[in-house]
Order: C-alpha cells, then sequence, then structure tokens
C-alpha cells in the first residue's frame, strides 16, 4: 500500500470517526437543517434471513443520531434479476442514500452509475460491486476470515483431516471466504486436504441435499466447512441423518444456526459484526450526503473520487458453544425490522 493511499484512508477514518462524535453528542438534533425529510435504504436479497436484522439495526440507531428516516427493502429469493429491479425501483423514488449488499457485482455496476447521476449516494457492503462507482465498503475481510478459520479448524482437527466445502461461486463475498480458508490449508496445513468443493444456492434445502451427497460420496469426511449461515443448517440436517461424527464449520450467523451449535449439531461459525455493517454504512452514506468530509475538493467534480476510506473492515468472531449467548444478544434485537 503506498503512503498516500494510507493517508487517504487514514484521514477518511478520522472524519467518519468526527462525525459519528457529532451524531452522539446531538442523538435527537440532525447536524444540518432538514435532515428529519431525508430517506436511507437498505437492499439486500434474501431478505427474510436473520443475518440482516443486525445490520438494518446498526443502520437505524445511526439514523436516529441524524434524525433521518431509514427504510428496509430487498427481494426473499436469491435471485440476482430480481435485487436488481428492486433497486432500480426504489432509485426512481430519489432518497437520499441506499446501503446495497450486491449479491454479484457486474449487473449493479451501471444501475449504481445511474444513482450516483441522479444524486443519490451509494455505498455497498457485505457483498461488494467493485467495478461500480459506490463510495465505499463495509464488511468484513472476507478472505481473511477465511484464513482464520482455517487456523481455528486446524486447532481442532489436530492439523489433519478431509474437509468437503459448501460455496456459492457466483456471489463474491463468499467465493472470497472460500479462496482465503484454501489459501491457508494449501500454505500451511499440507494435511488438511479438501476432499471435494460442492454448492448450493443460498437454500437450507438444497443445501441438505448437497451435503447428503456430499458425504455419501466421500464417506471418510472429518469436517464440512461452508461459507455461510443457511447452508450450515441444511448441512448439520444431512450430517445428522448420516449418523456420522462430522464437524461442521459455517460462516455467518443466525438465530437457528447458533442453536445448533449450542446443542452441539454445529462445531462453530465465524460470525460477522453485522450490527458494524449497517451502522458504518448510515454514517458513511450521512458523511456524502451533508459533505462532512473534505479531504480532497476533486470527488466532487468526478464521482470516481471518493472521500472515504475505500474499505471499512467490521472485522470476525468465532462463536462456539462457549459464547453462543454473546452473538444472540448483539446480533438479534431490531427495531421495526
Amino acid at each position: 500500500m503506498s503512503k498516500n493511499v494510507r493517508f487517504a484512508t487514514v484521514v477518511g477514518l478520522l472524519c467518519l470517526c468526527l462525525v459519528v462524535f457529532a451524531g452522539s453528542s446531538f442523538a435527537k438534533s440532525p447536524l444540518v437543517g432538514g435532515a428529519d425529510k431525508e430517506v436511507y435504504y437498505m437492499v439486500t436479497f434474501l431478505s427474510g434471513a436473520d443475518f440482516w436484522k443486525g445490520c438494518f439495526l446498526g443502520m437505524q440507531e445511526a439514523a436516529e443520531q441524524y434524525g433521518v428516516k431509514v427504510i428496509y427493502a430487498g427481494t426473499p429469493e436469491y435471485d440476482i434479476t430480481q435485487e436488481v429491479t428492486v433497486f432500480e425501483q426504489i432509485v426512481a423514488q430519489k432518497p437520499t442514500g441506499i446501503a446495497l449488499t450486491a449479491m454479484n457485482p457486474e449487473p449493479f455496476i451501471k444501475p449504481i452509475q445511474k444513482a450516483i447521476e441522479q444524486g443519490i449516494k451509494v455505498v455497498t457492503f457485505d457483498t461488494d460491486a467493485p467495478g461500480s462507482l459506490r463510495a465505499t465498503f463495509v464488511s468484513t475481510d472476507n478472505f481473511d476470515m477465511g484464513k482464520v478459520l482455517a487456523r481455528e479448524l486446524a486447532k481442532v482437527m489436530n492439523k489433519k483431516g478431509k474437509i468437503g466445502v459448501m460455496t456459492r461461486p457466483a456471489q463474491l463475498n463468499v467465493w472470497t471466504r472460500f479462496l482465503g480458508f484454501k489459501e491457508e490449508l494449501e500454505k500451511n496445513y499440507p494435511d488438511m486436504k479438501i476432499a471435494q468443493v460442492t454448492e448450493s444456492q443460498g437454500s437450507e434445502a438444497k443445501a441438505a441435499e448437497a451435503a447428503a451427497a456430499l458425504i455419501q460420496a466421500n464417506p471418510d469426511l472429518d469436517a464440512i466447512f461452508t461459507t455461510s449461515a443457511i447452508e450450515g443448517i441444511g448441512i448439520a440436517t444431512a450430517v445428522k441423518e448420516s449418523g456420522k461424527k462430522i464437524r461442521i464449520l459455517a460462516c455467518d450467523s443466525d438465530v437457528a444456526l447458533l442453536d445448533m451449535i449450542k446443542n452441539g449439531e454445529v462445531w462453530a461459525t465465524g460470525v460477522q459484526n453485522t450490527y458494524l455493517m449497517g451502522y458504518w454504512s448510515m454514517i458513511a452514506l450521512y458523511t456524502l450526503s451533508h459533505n462532512l468530509c473534505d479531504p480532497m475538493s476533486a470527488w466532487k467534480i468526478d464521482p470516481a473520487v471518493s472521500p472515504l476510506p475505500p474499505f471499512i473492515n467490521t472485522g470476525v468472531s468465532l462463536a462456539t458453544k462457549d459464547n453462543t449467548q454473546t452473538f444472540y444478544l448483539r446480533e438479534f434485537k431490531p427495531k421495526n425490522y
């Protein structure tokens, strides 16, 4: 990373911190007159998933600090065409800003550009559209998350064994977790082998079917790693039906998945801080909308230049049987979700 990039990132984060400080000092008074008329949206796919509840809670609480309105929207299906349609319908309403989790990057590049051309501020969170003009990306470092979870799994497997993997190649963030996981095993744990990589499509039922086939094809599996929570639930069902002792490691949090960890059906999951994703997304949108951070003037005439850091890392934790209560409390207490 160059000195200029590091400097810009540090300046951007300092500006965001100043906005947070100001917002917490005047929690019921917007920093700029008329802010109570502003509307910001959060847009996701699989809108019924528990994962988004923590995200929206963070966005709500940041919005309360500035006296602005936030609305949750999305599509219940794992369908990129439908999510783009929902996004475009929201853009047509001309909100102040949108926090978007882009199921697939490419289809969102032009819709995001059109939104920005109309003066609508756009940031991405959880999963990115890096080729677009979005102002920043708020998320876990997914590649590093995969590496961290590989190391945690290695500890309990004594650095050896066969692993099945379930992921979603078309979804950038979860695929990146797999790539980090795979690289860590290949570099540092040569006796831990990936036996097979399979996929589902964001469906618990399809995950259970795929896991059953995975277990049948690889009867000596020691563990299954999956890059999301919904698949973890489906895998647990298949493992239970198989009668085998297979350790399950998932990513993300879901009430049903945490229940399975608590009762021993799933070993662990890598939990992102969903609250911070929503919170910092709202802070970033408000910062843009009110010109509160101006380390360089070019961004006002060139939308490809953002005053914000290009990436805001919200971190990852490991949820196991010993600490599930922490994540029930942190992730699932949204208001009016």
